[in-house]
Parts: structure tokens; sequence; C-alpha cells
């Protein structure tokens, strides 16, 4: 089909050239009979050479129709008449002028001609481009948007044209997977070099463009028949880098209503979790209260007692759940640096050893080895922080737990120390993860749902301190927290 084409387009062109030929001739001989001078018969032939450039016909037949002008005046204007012979001189130089002059002006004018025509695909394909990002810019729907960009590539190429994105790079190779085989090898390799391939099979062409997403080829441009040139190569792959930057944005909007979605849902959790613990916090409290009183009043070999004891325990470890979840919502959601502020450490830990019963203050022994000494935190997250670790201590340690507190060069240092089991090495390394929990020696003490310490961690790190596990010698824990000292600004 292309050949039959191709000799059909030859013939059409050497039919134009001999239509120009023969007008030119004819206005010639018509001319020279009404006695016009050489010299204007001449100029006759040149501007016939030049007419060939305004049909569009290709250089090489406007070179043909310049020869062939030559050798008509030569043989019907110049002596010897019709013939090919050249007796005078002057005739040759003409004859050769003649060519050049046609050929060169010739030239001029396809040249013209060829660069207003590049400058005018230029010009479609810009308004295609341009065409194509806002048509990708004002759609969110990727699908429909490629159908619309295949179609203006079909009108502009006058070929087949097929556009393929993925997600992933994966979803390519299963895309060239389906390939005919001759065309596999083109597809891997311009999808290992990033550049476009062509695979010429007979008279057919197809062409290979890469779409570059993040360094990684996400896609193809297909174009099936066109022979491109380097522009429209260069073209195409503009298409392909905005093509890649639709998707891009197309997932970057997902992505972005993705995150919105689950800020949204975080943030009703948080406030949802926030308002039921603030709503728990009042009756927990009436009700430790209420069986604080029970266990005063009744009798210890009373039979209440231990229930009135269940009562209060249970309670306080639902009390001390809803602090620590209020304390990691305050970590996740508060500006801390507003709410921090000077205060004596000896302050802080006399406040937390208020937060424990009698039974448990018993228990702890407090030894401060330092003088006033100021530390700049958030008043109500470090009680947290220093409850849990005590609590900790009490549940499993069945002996004395110390609460000592010196300084260490420009920090000040806390430590909690236990008598009990000790930590092994492996549950050292878990301890502070999030709803890691182990079990308490005292039955006593409820087993914790793995908050407490990973929120003593987070609130520590929050005021620029460290907490470290060391092993209490001969059987036992410290805990220590070093704090920086705060420092007056001058």
């Amino acid at each position: 089909m292309k050949k039959h084409k191709s000799s059909q387009t030859h013939l059409i062109n050497f039919l134009k050239i001999f239509l120009i030929w023969l007008l030119t001739t004819i206005i010639s001989l018509t001319l020279n009979t009404f006695g016009w001078q050489e010299s204007t018969i001449i100029l006759t032939f040149v501007l016939g050479s030049i007419v060939w450039t305004v049909l569009k016909v290709p250089y090489i037949y406007g070179t043909i129709l310049t020869l062939a002008n030559v050798l008509t005046f030569n043989y019907f204007f110049t002596i010897p008449y019709y013939t090919f012979r050249v007796d005078d001189f002057q005739y040759l130089f003409t004859f050769i002028s003649m060519l050049i002059v046609s050929s060169f002006t010739s030239y001029l004018v396809y040249t013209s001609n060829k660069n207003r025509h590049i400058a005018h695909i230029r010009s479609l394909n810009n308004r295609y481009l341009f065409q194509l990002s806002e048509l990708l810019y004002q759609s969110l729907d990727l699908n429909s948007s490629l159908k619309d960009a295949r179609d203006l590539l079909k009108e502009s190429l006058d070929s087949d044209v097929v556009i393929e994105i993925f997600d992933t790079v994966d979803h390519v190779f299963k895309m060239i997977e389906t390939l005919d085989f001759e065309l596999r090898d083109t597809a891997i390799e311009s999808f290992m070099t990033h550049l476009p391939k062509t695979q010429i099979f007979g008279s057919n062409t197809i062409s290979f463009f890469p779409i570059i997403i993040d360094k990684e080829v996400r896609g193809f441009i297909i174009v099936n028949g066109a022979s491109l040139s380097a522009d429209a190569v260069e073209w195409m792959s503009t298409i392909g880098s905005i093509l890649a930057l639709a998707k891009q944005r197309v997932e970057s909007i997902k992505m972005q209503e993705v995150s919105k979605l689950n800020y949204e849902q975080e943030k009703l959790r948080v406030s949802l979790l926030s308002s039921i613990s603030h709503d728990l916090r009042t009756p927990l409290a009436s009700i430790i209260g209420s069986s604080t009183i029970l266990i005063d009043q009744i009798q210890a070999d009373n039979k209440d007692t231990l229930l009135a004891k269940n009562i209060y325990q249970d309670a306080q470890w639902l009390l001390d759940s809803v602090e620590n979840i209020l304390s990691l919502i305050r970590l996740n959601n508060q500006n801390l640096d507003d709410l921090f502020q000077p205060m004596l450490i000896e302050e802080v830990i006399e406040e937390t050893i208020q937060h424990f019963g009698h039974e448990d203050l018993n228990r702890i022994q407090i030894n401060y080895q330092h003088g006033n000494h100021f530390v700049n935190i958030e008043p109500r997250l470090m009680i947290t922080a220093f409850y849990n670790l005590i609590h900790n201590s009490l549940k499993f340690s069945d002996k004395t737990v110390y609460v000592r507190s010196s300084l260490q060069d420009q920090f000040c240092l806390v430590e909690i120390v236990d008598e009990g089991a000790g930590i092994s090495s492996e549950i050292k390394e878990k301890i502070f993860e999030r709803f890691y929990s182990t079990k308490p020696l005292d039955k006593k003490f409820r087993q914790g749902v793995g908050l407490g310490l990973s929120i003593v961690r987070e609130i520590i790190d929050a005021h620029n301190g460290s907490i470290q596990i060391r092993n209490n010698f001969p059987v036992g824990t410290i805990m220590s927290i070093r704090l920086p000292i705060y420092e007056e600004e001058k």
C-alpha cells in the first residue's frame, strides 16, 4: 500500500513540473512570435523554475525542471535553432548563468517555504502542547485525560497512538510481556536507556517514548505507522514529560486527599478519646474516694474490706490508664514550649508522691543529694513520667523503692531504684515500645496496657533529657533520668 502511494506521489510531482515546463515553453514561444528579446524569455524560464516551489514539489524535481528549462531555451531560442549545439560561447555563458540563477533563486524560495512550513508545524505542535497541558491540568480523571491526549496525538501525527501509564514498574514489565516478540527488545531497550526507540518492520515503523516518573519508566507512548523527524521525536519526548507531570499531579492530589481524610479521622479519634478520658476521670476519682473511705471505716478482719480494696485498686488502674492516654494526647497535640516553666525538681517529686496511697507511701524513700536547682518542664507531664516509673517499681518489687536526685555535670539526675527481680537484656530493648507490657510481681496490681513507659520516654525526649535502665546490684533495677538544669537567660 505504501509503495503504491509513493509511486503515485512521484507521478504527481513529475506531472506538476511537466505542466510548469509546458506552460513556460508555450509562453516563451508566444513571446518570441511577438519579437520579444531573449533576455525577457530567459526571465520567463527563470520564473518557471521558481513556480514549482509554490506547489510544494520536492527540491529534486525543481532541479530537473531547471535543467529542462535550460535545455528548452537552448533548443528553441539559440542559434542554431532546434538543436542542442552551442556555436556562440556567449550562449554557453548564458546557459550556465541561467542555470545558476534559477537554481539559487529556487533554492532560496524553497528554503524559505520549508522554514515557513517548519514554523507552522512547530506552531501547531505548541498549540497541541498547550491544549494537552490545559486538558491534563483541568482534569482529575487521568484515564479520561489520556484518552483525549491520545486523540490529539492521532490528529497531529495521523497515526495510531497508544498511551500507557502505570502505578508501578512491575506493571510496566507486565505490559511489555504482552507485546509481540519482535517489539519486546525495543521496549526493554527504551525502558533501560530512558530514551525513545524505534523499530522498523518493512514499511511499518513503531516508536516507543518512555514516560519517566521519579527516575523510573512508568509507561510508554507508542506510535504506530509514522516515521518521525528529529523535531517530532523531541516534541513527543516533551509530551511524555507532560504526561508524567499529570500522573504525578493526580497521585499527589490523591495522597493529599488521603492524608486529609486520615488527619480528620485522627482528629476525630483524638477528640473522642480525650472527651471520653476526661469524662471518666470524675467518676473514677469519686469511686476511689468512696472506696478509700470504706476501707478506713470497715474493720480490718471484715470480708468487705477485700471487696473495697479491689474496687479501689481497679478504679486506680483505670484512672492511671486514663491519665496516660491524656498525657499521650497532650504530647501529640500541644505546643509544649508554651507550657514549660522552671520548677524545683524536689517540688515535682513531692507532688508526684502525693498521688500514691498510704500503703505505697510506706514503701517509698526519698533522698535529695543537691541544693535547689531548677529544671524547665511541663509540670503535669513530668509528674506523669515520675509517677509511671515509681508505680512500675512498686509493681515489680515488694521491697522499698528509692527515689534519689543529684547533680551530674549540667544535668539534674533522678533515679528510681528498686530491689526487685530486675529486667533482662531482651526486655530492656522492648520495654519503651508502645503497648509492650510484662506481668507485675505483686498480684494486687493489674498488668498494664503498655503505654506507661513509652509515654515516659516521649515526655523525657520532649524535655531534651534522656532515660537509661541500669542493673541495681546485687538485684533490682535503676531507672535514671537526666534533665538539663534551667539557666535563666541574661
